[in-house]
């Protein structure tokens, strides 16, 4: 029962790993993306890297 418990509780952070990891990227793309001028596109791409 203990293990149940545990497992509920990992996903339940608000800064967990997968979340810290696409708004890296995210904000890779956006700081990429500002010299072309092309923001939207920077965004899209650094969620379809950060969630891959």
């Amino acid at each position: 029962m203990s293990q149940n418990n545990k497992s509920k509780k990992q996903g339940q952070g608000f800064f967990n790993r997968r979340s810290i990891i696409v708004g890296t990227c995210v904000l890779l793309g956006l700081l990429i993306s500002l010299s072309f001028k092309q923001i939207l596109l920077g965004v899209a791409i650094g969620l379809a890297v950060g969630y891959c």
